[in-house]
């Protein structure tokens, strides 16, 4: 069976995002665009952004 992808409640994301399969997107996050991601853990309350040669995962400030 293949890995599936889940995505909480109120999770934003920008366009033209790439997730790869077994990837867990935690509530209240932000994914921003262009963000290409293989199999990880996003934290609840979290920003993800773009930063070559990998996503930078940071805590979302409110």
């Amino acid at each position: 069976m293949p890995e599936s992808i889940r995505i909480r409640d109120h999770v934003q994301t920008g366009s033209m995002i790439t997730l790869g399969p077994g990837i867990a997107v935690g509530r209240h996050s932000i994914i921003a665009a262009g963000v290409c991601m293989g199999s990880t853990i996003v934290p609840a309350a979290s920003v993800v952004r773009s930063a070559a040669p990998e996503a930078v995962i940071g805590p979302r400030r409110v």
